[in-house]
């Protein structure tokens, strides 16, 4: 038998008659946002503070002992893993547009800490060595990650129509 012809160049198109519109949306992001810089350079200042504080006292004592001064501030090996994970966390979620929301979490979560840390509890000058001066890091870090939450936009496009796909 003969082989089968080879398949046309060209095919005509049929006209389609689009009877409803649908309507779409689209959300576009943008891929990295002024408030999402601003949150990673508050989380790396507090990995930084945290490693200085880590390194000074050590973590092969006991979290609350020994009592350092960190760039003024008391410190306790607790107090320095604290202040890296929360740096770590808000370096982590700044990295997409949709840890804003998990960023403004934290930055609440940081303000609360900083108050209670300005309320001199027992636990936050025993177990953590944190002075009442110290309370004012975590506040404006918490605050500025909150405001920077705030910065990360989410641009909406409303179009209407029927979708179209584009050929690679």
């Amino acid at each position: 038998p003969p082989p089968p012809p080879p398949p046309p160049l060209f095919v005509e198109a049929a006209a389609v008659e689009v009877d409803q519109v649908e309507e779409i949306e689209v959300v576009r992001t943008r891929a990295f946002s002024f408030g999402q810089l601003v949150t990673m350079l508050v989380g790396a200042a507090l990995v930084v503070l945290g490693i200085f504080a880590l390194v000074e006292t050590g973590i092969d004592t006991p979290l609350d002992q020994p009592r350092k001064s960190i760039m003024g501030y008391d410190h306790t090996p607790l107090l320095g893993i604290i202040e890296v994970a929360a740096g770590g966390l808000l370096v982590l979620f700044s990295l997409r547009p949709g840890g804003r929301w998990f960023v403004a979490v934290m930055g609440v979560a940081l303000v609360l800490g900083g108050v209670l840390v300005l309320g001199e509890l027992d636990w936050t000058v025993e177990e953590l060595g944190a002075e009442q001066g110290y309370a004012w890091i975590p506040i404006v870090a918490g605050l500025v990650a909150l405001l920077a939450s705030l910065l990360t936009p989410r641009r909406h496009q409303r179009m209407t129509g029927v979708p179209t796909t584009r050929a690679a």
